[in-house]
């Protein structure tokens, strides 16, 4: 006779429940998959794409603008395409990368959070 033992698990906690936003949101991602307008797989990336950002780029993008000249004005001439220097992969419209890069704005953490 085998003596068999487990590690203590976790409680079974009883699920939360959804809000109506949660609810929304499935039946618009179903409906989305349904139709073909995107693919369960399109919307696993995404979601891990969305999870995945933090303001962190932002910060870099800022700071590398204020101590780099040359970097600050590729990067105002094209700000898309330089930002991708220090990670960022989103667009930045040139209003934006303008308000984020002048040391005495309130830009603090991502180019989107600007009140300038």
């Amino acid at each position: 006779m085998s003596t068999h033992s487990h590690d203590p698990h976790a409680p079974v906690q009883e699920p939360e429940e959804i809000n109506e936003f949660e609810i929304l949101e499935l039946a618009v991602r179903e409906l989305a998959i349904e139709k073909g307008v995107f693919s369960a797989e399109d919307h696993r990336r995404f979601s891990e794409w969305a999870e995945s950002r933090t303001p962190m780029y932002g910060s870099r993008l800022v700071a590398k603008a204020w101590l780099d000249p040359a970097f600050k004005e590729r990067l105002l001439a094209d700000g898309t395409e330089t930002s991708k220097e220090v990670g960022w992969t989103g667009s930045i419209r040139p209003g934006r990368a303008r308000r984020a890069t002048t040391p005495t704005s309130t830009c603090w953490r991502t180019p989107r959070r600007c009140t300038t």
